[in-house]
């Protein structure tokens, strides 16, 4: 298998934690007026920072060393870097941070692209041994992938019958369900179906979805914390769907990633 750019890797760490610790330790930068998006910003930081960065740059040393099992961690935080820095591009305020965000985006999306072209999904497949529930995790990504779409139609549905939302404002709606139904959705469905068969590819989507997912819904959560110490109104709702599809996903995550055999590692030249 040819080898990825693990240093981008190590650079793309480096612009996160740039970005999230900015907007932590100077959350003026941040020109949102609304108080949940600030607190959803400040959550995001956090996790960012204290969570995805360093899991990021660990994954990514490990994998180095020729470890699957960390190469499709490290494969899942970058996943989670560009959708996540979606968010900051085109739902923050116009400020200081856009050229960074640019920055971010375009590095992401290009590292992406060149070491999915160099994954080898067959080799990475036959790591897996034959006792992954591969049904029951995949059914449970497509689950939660279907569940997702429907609540966002069901949104959408009911804002053009009445003209009403919850919660959120119409172009929140419009920002949130579009990531959400573009991107980790198709992810956890295509990741899901393809483990359901125990296609090669599907070893890997379903652990890219599995790790976006969980690390949003910590973030997700991270943010409600911070809406519930701020005294926000609806959060405490919020908080234990948050908290339970964390744990579902990164549960689904950790089992498929528990069951890699690094013993049947491929190489990468």
């Amino acid at each position: 298998m040819k080898r990825v750019p693990f240093s981008a890797f190590f650079v793309l760490a480096g612009l996160m934690l740039v970005q999230s610790a900015s907007g932590f330790f100077v959350p003026s930068l941040y020109r949102d007026e609304q108080a949940w998006i600030l607190a959803a910003w400040r959550g995001n930081d956090a996790v960012t920072a204290f969570v995805a960065v360093p899991a990021l740059v660990f994954a990514t040393w490990r994998a180095r060393q020729g470890s699957t099992r960390w190469l499709l961690l490290a494969l899942g935080l970058l996943w989670f870097c560009f959708y996540n820095d979606a968010y900051y591009l085109f739902g923050a305020a116009l400020g200081v941070s856009f050229p960074l965000y640019v920055l971010l985006m375009l590095t992401c999306s290009v590292t992406l692209i060149v070491s999915f072209h160099r994954v080898d999904s067959t080799r990475i497949a036959a790591t897996f041994g034959p006792r992954v529930p591969a049904r029951v995790l995949g059914g449970a990504l497509v689950l939660v992938g279907a569940l997702l779409v429907v609540v966002w139609f069901a949104q959408w549905a009911a804002y053009v019958t009445t003209g009403k939302v919850v919660n959120l404002t119409p172009d929140a709606i419009r920002l949130i369900a579009t990531m959400d139904t573009t991107v980790i959705a198709p992810t956890l469905i295509i990741g899901g179906a393809l483990l359901w068969r125990r296609r090669p590819w599907g070893f890997v989507v379903a652990v890219l979805g599995g790790v976006l997912g969980g690390t949003y819904a910590l973030v997700l959560t991270a943010s409600t914390v911070v809406g519930l110490r701020e005294g926000l109104p609806g959060m405490a709702e919020q908080l234990p769907l948050w908290v339970g599809l964390a744990a579902v996903l990164l549960a689904v995550t950790a089992v498929l990633l528990w069951n890699v055999d690094e013993s049947a590692s491929p190489q990468q030249t």
